[in-house]
């Protein structure tokens, strides 16, 4: 394998693992507090969540100032807000921060946009460089770079995200829908000669800088007891150009775009509104992959489903005043 490893990894690398945004498993108007809500808050939220296929185990945690744009008593129009945050999400392998700019002009819609610093920390082998987008980069392939002499396997790596968003959401009756896409820009340093990276975060390959298209689809039942069960369907597509083949390659993506769908399944334990800890709900994701240049059959089997399982929980850290 021709790989010069910048952080080659295991296939039991702990990687970050942010497989649901807060609110996926929640009512669309979980987190309104009144009707409409506040004029002001100081929102807190957290996500712990591990993930298997590939595996990883992050927490995530944002901080964000929301102003209310209008005051609507409308239902389609007064969940709206302008927010700003810091966003962070740690886990054994890497680091992340970064600020974030949202503005929800309506209940059912929010656009934002963030920047990021990502650091990998030179450990658990958990991010590599290679010379063409049609290398192998299966686990197997991944083993292999373990043979190579400890300087050449754990090399710290930092690099940068953009990412542009929206989140469509509409609740009839006891039925939620909710879609999430994101455009994220990804840029890490590479070794020469090297022309394309795999990105643990993603499970994907990208070129540096890359642009990753990702999107969510969930259809969800929202119980009147804390219980949400429905379907997620994720996909994600790399855009690469024929500068991250080697000449004369054929520029055909291996790799992607891929899919996966599988049940969602969800509990909020509590409601306690305008807390500092509000609705904590454990969540459980089991999907299975449809595409993927490795866990379809290729080399992992396509019974062996992707699962992610963790909690979530948010939260107000000001007093909050009542909307006339």
């Amino acid at each position: 394998m021709n790989a010069r490893s910048l952080r080659p990894r295991l296939p039991a690398a702990l990687q970050l693992a942010l497989v649901l945004a807060l609110g996926l498993a929640l009512p669309a108007r979980a987190q309104l507090l009144d009707d409409p809500p506040p004029e002001r808050r100081l929102v807190f939220s957290s996500l712990f969540a591990f993930r298997y296929n590939p595996l990883g185990l992050s927490e995530a945690a944002s901080l964000f100032l929301r102003q209310r744009l209008f005051l609507s008593h409308e239902l389609a129009l007064q969940d709206n807000f302008v927010a700003l945050g810091a966003i962070a999400q740690v886990s054994p392998a890497s680091a992340r921060v970064g600020a974030q700019l949202e503005v929800q002009p309506l209940t059912v819609l929010k656009l934002y946009a963030s920047a990021e610093v990502i650091t990998w920390f030179g450990n658990f082998k958990a991010l590599a460089a290679f010379p063409s987008a049609t290398s192998d980069t299966s686990d197997a392939a991944f083993d292999r770079l373990g043979s190579l002499p400890p300087d050449q396997q754990n090399h710290a790596a930092t690099g940068s995200q953009l990412t542009f968003g929206a989140d469509v959401q509409f609740k009839v009756g006891p039925i939620a829908v909710r879609n999430a896409f994101q455009l994220a820009r990804i840029r890490f340093p590479l070794p020469a000669g090297d022309r394309v990276f795999y990105d643990p975060y993603n499970d994907v390959v990208l070129g540096s800088p890359g642009t990753l298209l990702l999107n969510d689809l969930d259809v969800l039942y929202l119980s009147d007891h804390g219980l949400t069960v429905g379907l997620q369907w994720s996909w994600q597509d790399a855009r690469l150009t024929a500068a991250q083949f080697a000449p004369g390659e054929d520029t055909t993506d291996p790799n992607s775009p891929t899919h996966r769908i599988g049940p969602l399944v969800a509990y909020k334990l509590f409601t306690h509104p305008g807390q500092w800890l509000t609705s904590p709900t454990v969540f459980l994701l089991a999907q299975t992959w449809l595409k993927h240049r490795y866990r379809t059959g290729a080399e992992t089997s396509q019974a062996v489903p992707f699962v992610a399982l963790g909690i979530a929980f948010w939260g107000d850290l000001l007093p909050l005043e009542r909307s006339p």
